[in-house]
């Protein structure tokens, strides 16, 4: 059964177990034990790692002007927006066809 938090009066998240049929929506309430808990947004945080690369296989095989290359040649770059922009300037000089 799943997880869902809620908050007590005092501000503190209490974790309930129940069924997604019995779940409560967000913002509504249930009592347990006698003490009201207002259902809260279960975002859990995701952490970002800075040393993550987007490999472009559009792109022939060591393209000069790449970030970093992976051990078979492929291009690597920060970001998705990079591999656009590498695209745009190279005129279609390094994609395969």
């Amino acid at each position: 059964m799943p997880i869902y938090t809620f908050k007590d009066p005092q501000g503190n998240p209490v974790e309930v177990f129940c069924s997604m049929a019995e779940s409560t929506p967000i913002g509504g309430t249930i009592t347990q034990n006698g003490v009201t808990l207002i259902r809260q947004v279960d975002a859990p945080q995701v952490d970002c790692r800075a040393d993550v690369r987007v490999e472009s296989t559009a792109l022939h095989r060591w393209a000069p002007g790449a970030d970093s290359y992976s051990s078979d040649g492929k291009p690597q770059f920060g970001s998705k927006k990079q591999v656009d922009e590498f695209l745009a300037k190279s005129e279609g000089d390094y994609i395969y066809e």
